[in-house]
């Protein structure tokens, strides 16, 4: 029985990477056309519409009149006080409230109120401004 030459394993690697490293510098001759290079296909950014801080504030002043009505049930108001704060909302580009502070008037009858209407109000939702953005919305009581 005879025994046939084989290859030995360094060999065969060498054998290998001269035939990727012949590839890798003909292939490109061989597949395109002389003096034609295709175009990278570049994707068109979509178009972002910012609305303005204004029409965002209206959004956010009109959100916060749906919950009016649980803020004086969670925080009670004698008869015939009235309370006035500024919230100052960060929506983010998708129209979700980022962050939220509240200014309090000077001269509100009880510093606890603002504490209070704070942590009764529910994060705002407003449509897409499109970027972020910053508003102050009046908030008066009742």
């Amino acid at each position: 029985m005879g025994s046939k030459p084989s290859i030995s394993l360094p060999v065969a690697i060498l054998i290998g990477c001269g035939m990727i490293g012949v590839g890798l510098i003909v292939g490109p001759w061989v597949r395109a056309e002389p003096g034609v290079r295709p175009e990278p296909e570049v994707p068109s950014a979509p178009t972002v519409v910012v609305r303005p801080p204004e029409a965002v504030a209206a959004d956010a002043r009109e959100t916060l009149a749906y919950q009016r009505t649980a803020l004086r049930t969670r925080c009670p108001i004698e008869p015939g006080q009235r309370f006035e704060f500024r919230l100052n909302v960060t929506f983010d580009a998708a129209g979700f409230e980022v962050a939220r502070g509240i200014v309090e008037n000077r001269d509100n009858p009880r510093s606890t109120t603002a504490a209070c209407v704070s942590a009764a109000i529910s994060p705002l939702r407003v449509p897409a401004p499109g970027a972020v953005t910053f508003v102050e919305v009046p908030l008066a009581l009742p």
